[in-house]
């Protein structure tokens, strides 16, 4: 998005859409620890490597 406002310069991009997408896959990557930590707990070994 370009501005050509002297103002709106001031403050630049919003930061939103990229904190939007890093949530994304904050939630994607924790999503994973559940499965992991089961097989952890069970010493299911093969378990753990798939859900790497």
């Amino acid at each position: 998005m370009d501005f050509s406002n002297p103002i709106s310069n001031l403050f630049g991009k919003s930061p939103i859409r990229p904190l939007q997408e890093h949530m994304s896959l904050v939630v994607s990557c924790a999503k994973q620890l559940e499965p992991f930590f089961d097989a952890v707990i069970t010493d299911k070994w093969d378990r753990r490597q798939r859900s790497l």
